[in-house]
């Protein structure tokens, strides 16, 4: 190009920037465009790139500014909303002005941004992936997991430098029932670009891992800060989550997608913590009040078999009498009989002695012994029979008396097992048998030693044994075992 050529393409470029000057100079207007590129320099202005694209394919393209000065004032008035209003692929509504420079061409000047648009685009855009997890099913599928009524294992993701971190363990460690529980954190940006990305590879690498619940946490913030909780990605993640998942993204007038698909959402950290301490005293207050229970229906039990059991003692006091009684009046009855048989036939024997008499003196010697051998042999035949039927008679009542005596004693001999049975059970816990066992009372000033009790090195303990008793220093206080709800003391 010769210099008569760049004189004149120079002054068409100083024409038209004057004719632009004449009908824009010092117009304003609002203007909605996507972000391509945004860039800041050191001096603090910002370099922005604009498009406009329809169907996928972009139709304009522009450049635009901000001044320091400008973005001063529009950080004051977004707040933290600045960052994430300007960020590639947002699009915005700003008040600007058209200029143009006869080397750089046609940009943009941007005095102000409106962030009420931009909070609307961010609305359409979290309702639109609500409306895509609800056509797939997946805005109550985690809540159908079963959520522990004691959440001891817990997956924690949360960025641990935060004060909603803190307070969500704050509130597990330093509860009043001194319960304890076993956190695991898995760290994870909750604010920025990467935020979600982070999020989703942590609920995955969590998996089911023996973990009760997965907790998700973020300590308040601004819609904008919220918006990695929007993400589509992240919220198919947790509905998908083997584990039911528990939020307190800290926001008290806003819901995130993230919590609609989650199992169970509370407002901030603080409350998800309560939320869990919670859950465990009301299984503890159950717990309590199922064995208050068991020991009433047990003393209940225990009183109606003594009860039982004296009813029973006396029952059988009074049946024994009673057929010992039976037995008797059976006894003396056969006694008359066999009495009143040998009367009979003593009576008859007298007929036959005095009839023998009587012959003797008509009859023979010879015949009159005979008479009497016959007479002797009956007499004895007489005794002898008398003597079976007063035999045969009191056999029968002898083994009936024996029987009734014997099931007697077997009556009362088990009923006294029973009774003794019984009476050893509060035995078994008695300090007494407990020390029998093996095991030792610790004292301490003359009291008993429990988990409440503060120890230190050097302090002196009484030891009782069963048989013996004598004093400790103590040298060393390990910690206690973990116990599955209570907190370890670590005196």
């Amino acid at each position: 190009m010769n210099p008569d050529q760049q004189h004149t393409l120079s002054a068409i470029m100083n024409r038209i920037g004057q004719l632009f000057d004449e009908r824009m100079g010092g117009v304003y207007f609002w203007m909605k465009a996507e972000l391509l590129h945004v860039k800041g320099d050191r001096s603090g202005h910002y370099y922005l790139e604009l498009v406009e694209t329809r169907n996928g394919s972009v139709v304009a393209r522009a450049t635009a500014r901000i001044w320091k000065h400008t973005a001063v004032t529009l950080k004051e008035s977004l707040g933290s909303g600045f960052e994430q209003i300007l960020t590639p692929g947002s699009e915005i509504l700003c008040w600007c002005q058209v200029v143009f420079h006869s080397v750089y061409g046609m940009s943009f000047t941007i005095s102000k941004v409106d962030l009420h648009y931009s909070l609307g685009a961010l609305e359409r855009k979290k309702r639109a992936v609500a409306e895509k997890l609800a056509r797939e099913g997946l805005l109550g599928k985690n809540k159908r997991h079963i959520l522990a009524r004691v959440l001891q294992r817990i997956a924690l993701i949360a960025s641990p430098d935060t004060a909603g971190y803190e307070d969500f363990i704050k509130q597990l460690n330093e509860n009043s029932y001194r319960f304890a529980y076993e956190v695991e954190t898995f760290a994870a940006k909750v604010q920025g670009d990467t935020a979600a990305s982070e999020i989703t590879q942590q609920l995955q690498r969590i998996g089911s891992g023996g973990f009760d619940a997965v907790v998700l946490l973020r300590g308040g913030g601004s819609k904008f800060d919220l918006e990695p909780f929007n993400d589509y990605t992240l919220a198919k993640t947790i509905a998908d989550c083997a584990l039911p998942v528990v939020t307190g993204i800290g926001h008290e007038t806003d819901t995130s997608i993230a919590d609609l698909v989650a199992h169970t959402s509370l407002k901030t950290p603080s409350a998800a913590g309560a939320f869990i301490v919670e859950r465990t005293v009301n299984f503890h207050n159950s717990m309590q009040l199922l064995y208050t229970n068991i020991k009433r229906l047990y003393e209940h039990k225990m009183q109606q078999l003594h009860k039982d059991w004296k009813h029973r003692v006396t029952e059988c006091t009074a049946l024994g009498r009673a057929q010992t009684l039976l037995q008797h009046g059976r006894m003396q009855t056969l006694s008359g009989r066999i009495i009143a048989l040998v009367n009979e036939e003593r009576t008859r024997a007298r007929s036959l002695v005095n009839l023998a008499q009587q012959q003797l003196v008509l009859l023979p010697a010879k015949q009159l012994v005979y008479n009497l051998n016959n007479l002797k042999e009956q007499k004895e035949q007489l005794q002898l029979y008398g003597g079976y039927l007063v035999r045969d008679a009191a056999e029968p009542l002898q083994r009936k008396t024996e029987q009734l005596v014997f099931l007697a004693q077997l009556r009362l001999k088990a009923e006294r097992h029973k009774l003794s049975d019984l009476q050893q059970y509060p035995n078994l816990y008695h300090p007494g048998s407990v020390l029998l066992k093996g095991y030792a009372l610790v004292r301490k000033e003359r009291h008993i030693v429990t988990h409440e009790t503060t120890l230190k090195k050097g302090d002196t303990v009484e030891i009782e044994l069963h048989d013996r008793t004598f004093s400790a220093i103590i040298n060393n206080i390990p910690l206690w075992k973990n116990l599955p709800t209570k907190k370890p003391n670590r005196s």
